[in-house]
């Protein structure tokens, strides 16, 4: 399906933490020619996300902060989205700081007018998810779609595990047989030993 001039592209966190900083995974670098494609050819708005911490409230006052190592500090390296996708940006499209949350509705609310939404980028079982979720609850008569080869988790398991949330939620998943089998299968990544957010 060929994205419209009323379709929203929704790029989730593709950050510097998030693929080769502190949580990043290889899963999110292999993803990123995918993401590149994808923005390259979508007709639509494009919007890009970006999760935002300030060191001093992220460790003091947020139950994230007491979770997931600190990453995506407003102004450093790590919060920056992917040098190879800020060059894409086109005219009119958009960055969108979230602050100390995984998903802010507000962006779903102002998002009027729309036939489709797309969704990609990371991670798929956290701010991925929540920003679907947010989406659907917003819109419950507009379709919404995970393109599933152009997403990653904080593990392959949690990946899938996240995908079969948004179909329950009707949400559509695209490319998911693409990405089944091998490091994906959730049984296959029950063995992972090693896990930077593995206390979510």
């Amino acid at each position: 399906m060929k994205a419209k001039k009323n379709d929203i592209l929704i790029v989730v966190d593709m950050q510097n933490d998030f693929i080769t900083g502190v949580l990043g995974t290889k899963e999110a670098v292999d993803i990123l020619p995918r993401v590149r494609e994808k923005i390259k050819r979508w007709k639509g708005k494009v919007i890009f996300t970006r999760d935002t911490h300030q060191k001093e409230t992220y460790l003091k006052n947020s139950i994230e902060g007491t979770r997931i190592p600190l990453h995506c500090v407003k102004g450093s390296s790590g919060w920056e989205i992917e040098e190879s996708l800020t060059g894409l940006v086109k005219d009119g499209e958009t960055y969108l700081d979230k602050y100390d949350r995984f998903a802010d509705p507000m962006i779903a609310m102002k998002c009027t007018g729309i036939d489709r939404i797309e969704i990609v980028g990371v991670c798929t079982d956290i701010c991925v998810l929540a920003t679907a979720l947010s989406f659907r609850c917003a819109h419950p008569d507009i379709g919404i779609y995970v393109d599933a080869s152009c997403c990653a988790g904080t593990n392959p398991g949690k990946h899938r595990q996240a995908l079969e949330v948004m179909k329950s939620c009707c949400i559509n998943v695209l490319n998911d047989e693409r990405m089944r089998g091998g490091r994906n299968d959730i049984r296959a990544a029950e063995n992972v030993s090693e896990n930077k957010t593995e206390n979510i």
